[in-house]
Parts: C-alpha cells; structure tokens; sequence
C-alpha cells in the first residue's frame, strides 16, 4: 500500500523516499518508521505534504470494519430490557507523541457524551448457558476477562437481596 501511496505523492523526493523504504532492504527502517510507530493514512498525509490522496482511493484501501463482540455485563434478572456491556478504551501513541484513540472503543466513548448522537447498529448472539443459583459455581474466564463476573455476581446479590 505505501509503494501505491508514493505515486500520490507530487514531490519526487518524498515519492522516492517512500519507494526506497519499501524496498525489502530497507525493512528494518520501514518497521521503525511507520509500523512502530501506528502510523495511519491520515499520519502518510500529514507526513508527506505533497499526497494527494482522493476519496476513491481511500475507499478502495480502506479495510472494512469488522463487527466487535462485546461479553454483556449485565443480569437480565436485573435490568430486564437492558444489555450492559464493559469497554477498555484502546489508546495508542502517535508520531508527535499525542494519544489517539482506539476505532471502536473511541466511538462508543464518543457516544456517552452528552449531546452526542446515541445510535449504533447492535446485535445479541443467543447464549445456551443457563445459570443455577441454588448450587455453588466455580468458574473459569478462558479469555473472556472478568466482564461474565459482573453479570453473575449482581445477579446472585439481587436473588440474595
């Protein structure tokens, strides 16, 4: 993608700056450069004054994002007609040292402002898992994190309660 992202480049040295380092020699300076350092189209544009990038292009590259699974975090004892989930806010450093935000998990943020627009298309994948109070559980998150933690222990207060 960075050798087809040289040709929008005006400038011949920054075109052939961008060409050299695609050369399999170079990979190490490639990897520090631009890989080591999240660099994204955006960043290219920024970096590289004379791209002229057109939406076409863009489009045509540009990954389509994949749909994100979510573990609900809440009881449907508790709060009948609710789904409660838990995000980590993904952040990663970018070239002059700010903070960017993850895709996903920076949108959902950018959803719990006040004012913002609240609508996000969703889905819930049917679970066969059923929950037995009456008898004691020991369980195990095999990558799932703690988030099916919070969903049982509020259920089971509620039913204590």
């Amino acid at each position: 993608m960075v050798k087809e992202l040289a040709q929008k480049c005006e400038s011949v040295k920054e075109k052939e700056e961008l060409l050299e380092l695609c050369q399999l020699s170079n990979g190490k300076r490639f990897e520090e450069k631009f890989m080591a350092q999240n660099v994204g189209l955006i960043d290219f544009v920024e970096m590289y004054s004379s791209m002229r990038m057109p939406w076409e292009f863009l489009i045509q590259k540009c990954d389509t994002i994949m749909p994100r699974y979510y573990t609900i975090a809440s009881s449907a004892v508790v709060h009948p007609g609710q789904i409660r989930i838990a995000i980590s806010l993904s952040t990663y450093k970018t070239l002059d040292g700010s903070e960017r935000l993850g895709l996903t998990s920076g949108f959902l943020k950018a959803m719990t402002k006040e004012g913002a627009s609240k609508r996000a298309r969703i889905f819930v994948k049917s679970s066969n898992f059923e929950m037995n109070n009456n008898v004691p559980l020991i369980m195990v998150g095999p990558g799932t994190g703690v988030v099916p933690f919070i969903a049982f222990a509020e259920e089971r207060e509620h039913l204590k309660a």
